[in-house]
């Protein structure tokens, strides 16, 4: 099985994915199992967050070889979206791709400002696709990839560990927990005030071109991600992502009792009132949220997590992909 990253390394929701998978789905599989980590350990990498033989393939390119010629089949968790030539001379092993995101979703994204989270080859991702005997879409939402490509459909799920209301408390702060990519749409953060809880170098990257100058930032780490989800100072959340194939951090924020803004095109099987399309809407949507009445907001917040709770059943999810690994 091959993925870009996996244990306690956590840059975005591909890497939950694919924690979740190795603890829920593998001790289902039939077959040994035998992770290929498409990079390096980092240098706070802990060995027991990741719970199955594992290689660091720019570590040990000898022994990934060895694996690759060993195996029966290759799976690919999380792909890297460029070029890797050691996999070529294998393609007759290329199996199942789950695709936590489309490449051309991610630089279609129709923002004002390019910035992507990775390198990204398209041909790269397209070859892969074609190649793979079956391709899986991990997303709530429609996406161009079922149009180009057949594909089987496993939405991902999430587990609600709260039963909290929404917060009474709504000042002009808003919340963002995600990558400063393009398609997240961050630079609408620009003349708010917001506590921006993402990776230092995305941020970094684009806080000179925006006036973040009301912005708090928050380095990225799992062992505070409740905790700031939990803050009581701020109410609105700013989900609104173009082209998101599932959003963790939407789930997130409606368990904590938080108030998304979300995109037009965003799970629109559900009538939640709260969205926008643009930079203006977004501006003009905040200052509508901070004078709503209380209660309007909770039932619109309630109808979302309504939404929502369809994705929530961890046994259905790890049996259906259990199931397409074991070829049942």
């Amino acid at each position: 099985m091959v993925t870009t990253s996996a244990g306690n390394q956590i840059i975005g929701g591909g890497d939950i994915w694919v924690n979740n998978f190795i603890r829920e789905v593998i001790p289902t599989l039939s077959e040994e199992v035998h992770l290929i980590i498409d990079n390096k350990r980092s240098s706070n990498h802990i060995e027991s967050s990741i719970s199955i033989p594992h290689t660091f393939r720019l570590e040990n390119p000898k022994k990934t070889e060895e694996l690759l010629d060993k195996c029966s089949r290759i799976i690919f968790l999380h792909p890297p979206y460029s070029h890797r030539e050691y996999l070529m001379e294998y393609q007759d092993k290329w199996d199942t791709i789950f695709i936590q995101a489309y490449a051309k979703d991610i630089t279609d994204s129709g923002t004002d400002f390019k910035m992507y989270p990775t390198k990204i080859e398209l041909s790269w991702q397209n070859l892969l696709l074609r190649k793979c005997k079956k391709r899986v879409w991990i997303g709530l939402n429609h996406s161009p990839l079922l149009d180009d490509f057949e594909c089987i459909s496993i939405p991902n799920y999430y587990t609600f560990t709260e039963d909290r209301k929404l917060i009474e408390e709504c000042s002009d702060t808003i919340g963002y927990a995600a990558r400063f990519e393009s398609r997240k749409n961050p630079h609408w953060l620009s003349n708010h005030s917001a506590k921006v809880l993402t990776h230092k170098y995305d941020y970094y990257n684009i806080s000179e071109m925006y006036n973040f100058k009301r912005c708090k930032f928050y380095e990225f780490d799992m062992n505070i991600h409740r905790n700031w989800f939990v803050d009581k100072s701020w109410q609105i959340f700013h989900g609104a992502y173009k082209n998101e194939p599932f959003g963790y951090s939407i789930f997130d924020a409606v368990n904590y009792g938080k108030l998304p803004i979300l995109h037009k095109d965003w799970g629109v099987e559900c009538n939640y009132e709260y969205r926008v399309n643009n930079k203006e809407d977004f501006d003009d949507l905040v200052n509508e949220l901070i004078n709503t009445p209380y209660d309007k907001k909770v039932k619109e917040c309630n109808k979302l997590k309504q939404y929502l709770l369809q994705f929530a059943d961890k046994n259905k999810w790890v049996e259906k992909v259990g199931n397409l690994i074991n070829n049942l």
